[in-house]
């Protein structure tokens, strides 16, 4: 019997909903990778990733032919040697869209609002007043990597007024995107950006594309929020640039390291929201995960290929 392998843990009814999908197919679920060495090699689709998965799904015996990752970001995965044994790679791009979108605004409407601030006093049991308040409206958002997340951040943004431009290699127009520029175009959207929303992903050319020269060019009064990949920006260029004032406040969600380290001074900086790499996180994300899986599966048991996501070209 074919067989589908999830290395990652899904509740008894998306199972059964994966089951209803391949009735002819054998589903394992769990997420012990350790223990399922004898199934990945039988596999000939995986749900999710893991060391182990590359260990047993390159045996000359491995019956793998399509592996379906997890998020959107597969800079963790051997492509090309997947690739070359003929493994189709898809992802679920696109799922994390809305979690993440949200914690964009939670974070620029915290920093804008002084909300960060107010819920320190509250802690302490304080009434203060947290300065000069500023407003979203008729400011300028800036978007650096306009995909699938980019597109629903800037689709907030126009509900809240805000002229929106954006950033994306091809430099195709896109919807609620008033102005979109070519990678080219990164220096003039700093420029003109109030608030400066990076959602690049981790490769060769946008390794600390965020850096001195750049926070230089940000107005003093711009807010950056980083949710793309931490190394995308030099972080010691970043804490100068707020101890300088060159920016007036950053959103982290992700760093250069796994876990920002104690000694940063990042902690103690009042113009700084930090969460621990969680955008994405939702109780609708297996959900999410669950439903592209079952449509790539439906194409693949109809066409042998799976349709939704492919980033790898060989198809089998």
């Amino acid at each position: 019997m074919r067989k589908i392998v999830s290395v990652y843990k899904i509740s008894n009814e998306q199972l059964e909903s994966i089951a209803q999908t391949a009735p002819d197919w054998y589903v394992i679920n769990g997420n012990d990778c350790a223990n399922l060495a004898n199934e990945l090699v039988e596999a000939e689709i995986v749900l999710g990733y893991c060391d182990e998965v590359l260990t047993n799904c390159l045996q000359l015996k491995s019956k793998l032919k399509w592996l379906q990752c997890i998020g959107s970001g597969v800079d963790h995965v051997p492509i090309t040697t997947l690739s070359n044994r003929n493994i189709i790679i898809t992802t679920t791009r696109g799922i994390h869209a809305s979690p993440v979108a949200e914690t964009i605004f939670a974070m620029i409407l915290s920093l804008t609002r002084h909300l960060h601030l107010s819920i320190r006093n509250q802690m302490l049991q304080k009434w203060l007043t947290t300065g000069e308040l500023g407003e979203v409206n008729g400011k300028t958002l800036g978007i650096i990597g306009v995909g699938s997340i980019g597109l629903e951040v800037a689709r907030i943004g126009k509900s809240f007024g805000m002229e929106v431009i954006g950033l994306r290699n091809s430099g195709q127009p896109s919807p609620y995107v008033d102005r979109m520029y070519g990678i080219d175009g990164l220096e003039e959207l700093l420029i003109h950006s109030d608030y400066i929303v990076n959602i690049l992903p981790l490769n060769k050319n946008t390794k600390h594309i965020i850096g001195s020269a750049q926070f230089r060019l940000m107005k003093n009064t711009a807010i950056y929020i980083n949710v793309g990949r931490g190394m995308t920006t030099n972080t010691e260029a970043m804490i100068v640039a707020l101890q300088k004032g060159e920016i007036a406040a950053v959103g982290l969600d992700v760093f250069e390291t796994d876990q920002l380290p104690p000694d940063s001074p990042l902690w103690l900086m009042e113009n700084v929201i930090i969460t621990p790499y969680n955008a994405g996180l939702s109780n609708q994300h297996d959900q999410r995960v669950v439903n592209i899986f079952n449509q790539n599966l439906e194409s693949y048991i109809l066409t042998g290929n799976p349709r939704i996501n492919i980033i790898n070209s060989k198809m089998k």
